[in-house]
């Protein structure tokens, strides 16, 4: 084995076209160059679950990934086999999409109805884009997808105020078969956008359907909260109809390059700086799991106040929204020893490193107390 120690690499003619492996290293084609979190769907943790029935809107599904809508079908949200495409993601395969299932039809969408799925990027992690500051910069957003329904989609960009929007249509040519699409974005030079922790910096948006409140013109930068234009197909019309999409990057620059493909266990700590849980990773959080399956706390309480300092395995973007899981057959969210629950369980103090679970000050009798716990910090 060679080991080659130097202090520059340049190209023959002194330049900064050197190739390792083929590939000139940039920025923009090295770790960390996909903005969006868990977009290969088979190493996103899947924190809440694999299946999820007709969610509602505002609520997370798959780790980074909200639904938002207001419409009259019925979309459950799955974790779905997927059988990728080589040759279209470049070599890179996945065994999983996220998948919409329409299981109640809507077939008439009203002016101001819609069905989307999102991932808010927080503030602090669009910088090396420079929405709103002058000059010209690009982005490259590129992904698979398999629609049953055939024709125009929409994908959108929008600030965290969501009153400046880019739209860019799409297209399913071939009914549930496999289909890149790669779609390069200006950068916005204009608006207000937000560089902060626990800020959302930018709203990635896929469109299945969009009444004409939330309808533009495609490919350039408006002022206003929109979503699609007038050509998107309406997706939620038939019980027949999939909606798939997986390996979904956001980059810097004009030109898609491979898929960043990251190892499961950095992918969860990407997504842990929002969600995080003390039950198993395949886990769904739930007031009816065994006691003693894994990860809960417990505190030998000898007649005194059970108290836990949850010191999380990943900072949050901003103080999370703390709960307490309880077991089955005990009283939910509270401690229990599997024979006596506690009736004062409480959060204190949730901070961007840590949170107090105690009994309110309240002693309770002798024995192992188990609780579990999620902290939420996701943007909404």
């Amino acid at each position: 084995m060679s080991q080659l120690n130097c202090d520059e690499h340049l190209d023959s003619s002194g330049g900064n076209s050197a190739k390792i492996n083929g590939v000139t290293p940039t920025i923009y084609n090295t770790a960390g160059k996909n903005l969006v979190f868990g977009g290969d769907f088979a190493t996103n943790p899947w924190q809440r679950g694999t299946t999820f029935t007709n969610p509602a809107n505002g609520t997370y599904t798959t780790d980074r990934f909200i639904i938002i809508r207001s419409d009259d079908a019925a979309v459950d949200i799955k974790k779905t086999a997927f059988t990728t495409d080589l040759t279209l993601s470049k070599g890179v395969n996945t065994e999983y999409c996220l998948h919409a299932d329409v299981t109640t039809a809507d077939s008439s969408i009203s002016a101001a109805q819609f069905y989307a799925i999102a991932q808010y990027i927080e503030g602090l992690n669009i910088a090396p884009l420079g929405y709103g500051k002058s000059g010209t910069r690009y982005q490259v957003f590129a992904f698979l997808h398999q629609h049953t329904k055939t024709g125009t989609y929409c994908v959108a960009f929008r600030n965290g105020a969501a009153n400046r929007s880019y739209v860019a249509e799409y297209t399913q040519d071939v009914s549930d078969a496999v289909e890149l699409a790669i779609i390069t974005v200006p950068v916005d030079t204009g608006g207000t956008w937000l560089y902060d922790e626990g800020a959302i910096g930018l709203r990635v948006t896929f469109a299945l359907a969009c009444g004409t409140d939330k309808q533009t013109t495609a490919g350039s930068w408006q002022t206003g909260n929109y979503i699609a234009t007038s050509s998107q197909v309406n997706a939620l019309d038939s019980t027949s109809n999939n909606f798939k999409i997986a390996l979904i990057q956001l980059e810097p620059g004009q030109s898609q390059t491979i898929f960043e493909s990251l190892p499961r266990g950095a992918v969860i700590r990407q997504c842990q700086r929002y969600y995080e849980k003390t039950f198993p990773i395949s886990t769904p959080p739930s007031h009816g799991t065994s006691l003693g399956g894994g990860g809960e706390f417990r505190v030998n309480c000898n007649s005194q106040e059970p108290v836990v300092a949850w010191r999380f395995k990943v900072e949050k973007c901003q103080a999370p929204t703390c709960a307490i899981y309880g077991f089955t057959g005990r009283t939910a969210g509270q401690w229990t020893t599997g024979a006596n629950d506690s009736a004062n369980a409480r959060v204190l103090w949730p901070n961007t490193s840590s949170v107090i679970l105690d009994n309110s000050g309240i002693a309770l009798s002798s024995g192992n107390w188990h609780c579990h716990a999620i902290a939420d910090a996701e943007l909404y």
